[in-house]
């Protein structure tokens, strides 16, 4: 993954401005909660987007239309990462791995079966870890120290 790209996302999710929420990239609110939330991996499109300028944009029900790869595709990429995020950050896929230490294997109820690593979009998912445990994460995975 692009070194500079994971700092800044790791910033932006340490930065508060982002309600962690579940189940896609971003969520729009209902009529009783109008709060936009996002996944990590949709706060990583939003940092790309930034820096880029590029056509990520924000679709009408929370995924993130990816109009420079293919003008014709309308479909969101409502859980997991559209291409030109993927190329810009460097990760080749819609997901991201990440390094679990044995705490963070306990918390996620994986424990000793587990094989060290998951994906970001069901750490974030799962409700047991904030954008901050996250941020370390990805922070230990890439060596951004």
């Amino acid at each position: 993954m692009n070194k500079d790209i994971a700092r800044e996302w790791v910033t932006a999710l340490r930065s508060g401005e982002y309600p962690q929420g579940m189940g896609g990239l971003r969520q729009y609110g209902d009529l009783i909660r109008s709060e936009v939330t996002y996944c990590c991996l949709g706060v990583l499109c939003d940092v790309v987007a930034e820096r880029t300028f590029m056509a990520v944009n924000p679709g009408a029900y929370g995924g993130y239309y990816d109009t420079e790869s293919d003008p014709a595709i309308y479909h969101p990429f409502n859980n997991l990462l559209p291409p030109r995020v993927r190329k810009f950050a460097g990760t080749p896929n819609d997901d991201i791995l990440i390094t679990l230490t044995s705490a963070e294997r306990e918390t996620f109820g994986r424990g000793e079966e587990s094989t060290g690593v998951e994906y970001l979009a069901n750490l974030n998912d799962s409700g047991k870890f904030s954008f901050a445990d996250i941020a370390d994460m990805i922070e230990r995975t890439f060596d951004l120290a």
